[in-house]
């Protein structure tokens, strides 16, 4: 038995995945894992900051072409046929190539199968400024049914002013796509910008091993926050899952809540 859904209320799962250095098989998971949580009817389905590839297995600019899609391509293709099926909202992140440039993006797809909100990561962190140009497209929002929504990605959420732009455009709900190691983003990054913007977010990361890194795992930890930093819903650190959490976006109480701690 599914829970049951509340007709006011906005259901998100917000998926893990540990990816392997096989395209197919990657997106074979990721698909896997859309099934298993368009089982609760969600209205939003996450999935981590590059889910087609791992970015510690490239070096270089050759290495992000060979393993990049485009958003016509297979990879987005079969994303969006599972967001028809489902009748959903489905963020997902990519490495993107368009002509010889190469993006960490991620991308919000429709049930009619549309990219409704496409975001370029701002903030390459680490190694991979070799490979990854800064985001062309600015901090876009979109109005979906249930809320105005803007996304963010990993590294951009380590300083304040991506999440910050996006909440002065009139988001209520931010997504992070992360490929992330460290706890520092579960425990606090991402909780702290929910707060201190009072937006919810949903953020989604890998698990697994991690390769070309100080760290070697990925922290898991997807989860969905409240405007107010709570944690509604939290994975653990190694397992391919998902969490998910009923949001009001319209409920007074939680908007009376926001304006009295201003």
């Amino acid at each position: 038995m599914h829970p049951q859904k509340d007709p006011h209320k906005t259901r998100i799962a917000c998926c893990q995945i540990a990816l392997v250095p096989d395209e197919s098989a990657n997106l074979k998971k990721c698909i896997s894992l859309i099934d298993q949580a368009a089982q609760l009817q969600p209205d939003l389905i996450v999935l981590p900051e590059m889910s087609n590839w791992s970015a510690g297995l490239v070096k270089s600019r050759a290495d992000a072409l060979a393993h990049s899609v485009t958003m016509d391509g297979q990879f987005i293709q079969a994303i969006a046929d599972k967001a028809q099926e489902h009748g959903c909202f489905i963020a997902v992140g990519v490495i993107e190539q368009e002509g010889t440039h190469t993006f960490i993006t991620s991308v919000i797809i429709s049930a009619q199968k549309q990219i409704v909100l496409k975001y370029q990561k701002q903030i390459p962190f680490g190694p991979q400024i070799a490979w990854a140009e800064p985001g062309r497209t600015g901090n876009p929002v979109v109005d979906l049914p249930f809320a105005r929504v803007g996304l963010y990605i990993c590294a951009d959420g380590l300083i304040p002013e991506t999440t910050r732009v996006l909440a002065l455009k009139g988001a209520q709900l931010l997504i992070n796509t992360l490929h992330s190691g460290g706890s520092d983003e579960t425990y606090l990054h991402v909780p702290v910008r929910a707060y201190e913007n009072r937006v919810w977010v949903a953020s989604a990361n890998k698990v697994g091993k991690r390769d070309g890194a100080a760290l070697d795992r990925f922290s898991g930890g997807s989860q969905i926050v409240s405007p107010l930093g709570e944690v509604l819903a939290r994975a653990d650190e190694l397992s391919d899952s998902f969490v998910w959490a009923d949001i009001d976006f319209k409920d007074p109480q939680q908007k009376l809540r926001q304006q009295e701690d201003v």
